[in-house]
This record gives C-alpha cells, structure tokens and sequence, in this order.
C-alpha cells in the first residue's frame, strides 16, 4: 500500500490541437479526470486538488465532486503556476503547504498503478523513466515546494526540479494528448485494463 501523500491534478490547458477539453474527454466510459482521480485514490493519495480553468470548474467539481477543485486565472503562464495554484490550495487546508505532493498533468496518464507506487514510495523528488526519458507522475519534496512558490509563475518546471528517476517498463509511459491521433492510443491504453489493475 502506498504511503498517504496529497496530489495535484494539472488540468487548465486550453486544449488548442486536441479541440476539446482534456478534462472531460470520456475514457472507458468516464470523463478523464475521473479515471485519474480514481487511480490516484486507489493508491492512497489525498486529498486530490484539480487545477483547472475557471469554465471548466463546475464541470470537474461535478465530474469528481471527491476532489478539491482550485482555479488557475492565467492558465497560459504554464505549469508552474497551476503548480502553485495547487500548493496553495493544499495548504488552505492544512494551515501549511505540504511536505511532500505528486503532480499529475492530465495530458499524460499513461503510467501504470506500480509505478505510481514506486513514485509515491521513494523519498525526495522522483519520476518513471522509460526508454532514457523522464514521465510522469512527478513527486516533489519540500525543497522543490519551496523553490516553485518562490519562483515566477512562467518558469519552467525543469529548472526547478532535477527528479531522480526510477526506471520502469509502462508501455504508454510517454502517451501525450495532443491530437485527435493520440485519442487512438488512449483508447487502447483503456482497452488494455480498467485503468485501475495495471
């Protein structure tokens, strides 16, 4: 069983290639950000922040209503500041920011429920590494924590973070939606399992 640790859903891209909401793109029968949602609650993570858009809030709260919705006003900045969106988010609850969080772009779910453990399971800043690439999901300390509130919210997460990396064998580790051709591979990543047992 994985240890208890919050996690940061990223989800406020505009979408331009794709045309449609990553968010609520219906995967095995549910909107995207559920079946996330519910594997990262499977692994013991909570509680779960999406960061997201603000027309795009009521929809997820609705879709995952388990999770903390937290709005991003200037999604086109970037990852780092829908990172700390989240962080602050985290930290309204718990009077702190935490001491350790998982981030979760949505755009990229290919990685299997072992690996999220292993993950979630090393100490300090780690991610899966397949074929001499980095994925996802990124688990930050809090060093890293640290670093991206202090930084500005355009800054690139690379040059916040140098993640130690565990190396995995996921077939869809590198999935990123982008376009209507990567749908046809998400769709096989689904058809594979529940999302759940791999």
């Amino acid at each position: 069983m994985s240890k208890a640790i919050p996690a940061i859903i990223l989800a406020a891209g505009a979408s331009r290639r794709l045309g449609e909401d990553k968010a609520l793109l219906e995967v095995a029968g549910n909107p995207l950000v559920v079946l996330v949602a519910q594997r990262l609650s499977a692994a013991g993570c909570t509680p779960i922040v999406i960061v997201t858009r603000a027309e795009l809030a009521f929809a997820c709260l609705g879709a995952a209503p388990e999770c903390k919705v937290a709005i991003n006003k200037s999604p086109q900045e970037g990852r780092t500041g829908s990172i700390q969106v989240g962080l602050l988010a985290l930290g309204e609850d718990n009077g702190r920011l935490p001491k350790a969080v998982l981030i979760v772009p949505l755009d990229r779910p290919g990685w299997s429920m072992s690996t999220l453990e292993k993950v979630v399971n090393t100490e300090g800043c780690v991610c899966p590494e397949k074929d001499g690439r980095g994925g996802h999901p990124l688990r930050i300390s809090g060093t890293e924590v640290k670093a991206i509130m202090a930084a500005p919210s355009d800054t690139s997460l690379r040059q916040l973070t140098k993640p130690q990396r565990i190396l995995v064998e996921d077939e869809f580790l590198h999935l990123n939606i982008d376009t209507p051709e990567d749908m046809v591979e998400l769709e096989r990543w689904a058809s594979q399992s529940d999302g759940l047992s791999r």
